[in-house]
């Protein structure tokens, strides 16, 4: 999603933890590297998070994963509500993450 995201000129930026951001670049490495070069794709990293948050223009997009990292749940929202939770969210969790480094 953030991918084509990108590639259609949105700005994204997502928070996801350290076991999620490897599989990633394992299983989408270049894509993840050509979004990245683009400006438009911010990726931090939180340790111990407990879903991946998406913030997409005025799109939120929640991602669940598995003990093994594997995507579980996804769920998408353009509600002004979900998108004023999330950014709220994201501001706390983005004080306390760091940059992704593998791309």
């Amino acid at each position: 999603m953030a991918y084509e995201q990108v590639q259609n000129g949105s700005e994204v930026v997502a928070i996801f933890d350290r076991q999620v951001v490897e599989i990633l670049f394992s299983e989408y490495g270049r894509h993840a590297r050509e979004a990245a070069r683009t400006g438009c794709f911010e990726v931090l990293v939180y340790d111990q998070c407990p879903f991946e948050l998406f913030l997409c223009d005025a799109t939120v997009g929640i991602a669940a994963h598995d003990d093994n990292g594997f995507l579980r749940l996804f769920v998408e929202s353009d509600d002004p509500d979900v998108l004023h939770w999330a950014e709220s969210l994201y501001e706390r969790y983005r004080d306390r993450s760091e940059y992704a480094t593998l791309f």
